[in-house]
């Protein structure tokens, strides 16, 4: 975090390529917004549909029955996932911007820089991100969200909209994933009620 905050002090980078200034918050709250709510009810479908059917499958193997909640998550585990979400924003619209800056030394008149810078940054940054969980679930989210926040980032060049939309996504793809690794964000809790199965 040092390094990128030393670069935004120094004048090396931007705060508008990170998308921490000028933002065009009519844009954020029509497209953007939009785009995160399109997400996040993709999302809820989803949750909804493989809660039902882990409880179904759970209850007729052992009579138990997964309640999972982000309401059932310790508060510090909570907080170490938000305050991770958040880093792992940051890094992501740190790279992009270095290399949006790059871009645009090396080749002024490139078409479109922030689109390359994008995808490039996805080859760049996403990797380590990546490394630091050997779950396939974990990983398959990281992508998601990646891929959904940079999208975001391309319409409204807002990083607060992003880490909100990080967050949330965070939050919801640990409602579903009850064998995740904690090495991501945060170890998830899931609060198992057991009960007797009918006879």
């Amino acid at each position: 975090m040092a390094i990128p905050y030393l670069s935004i002090l120094t004048g090396a980078i931007s705060p508008y390529l990170m998308g921490l200034s000028n933002i065009d918050w009519a844009t954020s709250l029509g497209t953007g917004a939009g785009l995160s709510f399109a997400v996040v009810l993709i999302l809820a479908l989803i949750n909804i549909a493989l809660l039902n059917s882990q409880n179904r499958r759970s209850t007729a193997d052992s009579g138990v029955q997964i309640n999972l909640s982000i309401h059932a998550w310790p508060k510090r585990q909570l907080f170490n996932g938000a305050v991770w979400a958040l880093a792992e924003q940051f890094y992501w619209a740190f790279n992009r911007a270095a290399i949006w800056e790059f871009l645009l030394r090396a080749e002024p008149n490139m078409q479109v820089p922030a689109y390359h810078a994008l995808w490039i940054t996805g080859l760049t940054a996403l990797p380590d991100t990546l490394m630091h969980t050997t779950d396939l679930q974990n990983r398959l989210g990281n992508v998601g969200i990646f891929i959904a926040t940079s999208i975001l980032f391309f319409f409204t060049h807002n990083f607060w909209l992003c880490a909100f939309l990080h967050l949330a996504m965070v939050a919801m793809l640990h409602t579903t994933s009850p064998g995740s690794s904690s090495s991501t964000h945060g170890t998830e809790h899931l609060h198992l009620a057991r009960r007797e199965k009918a006879v």
